[in-house]
């Protein structure tokens, strides 16, 4: 990430989170999980439970409008 202002990413992350919640989404798959991630509220989720997760989001209804 690069930013022009310091800690504009948190804001931007934090925005996006806010979208897909608000667009009812249940997964957000950061893929790497950094200790700046950490410090927003990211986990790592093991195998077997983000593949059931993965199931559960896609029985819901969610679209990116």
């Amino acid at each position: 990430m690069f930013h022009r202002v310091s800690g504009a990413s948190k804001v931007a992350f934090a925005a996006c989170v806010e979208r897909l919640r608000e667009q009812r989404f249940s997964l957000f798959d950061v893929q790497v999980l950094t200790g700046h991630l950490s410090l927003l509220g990211c986990i790592e989720v093991p195998r077997d439970n983000y593949r059931e997760r993965v199931r559960a989001a896609l029985q819901r209804s969610a679209r990116f409008a």
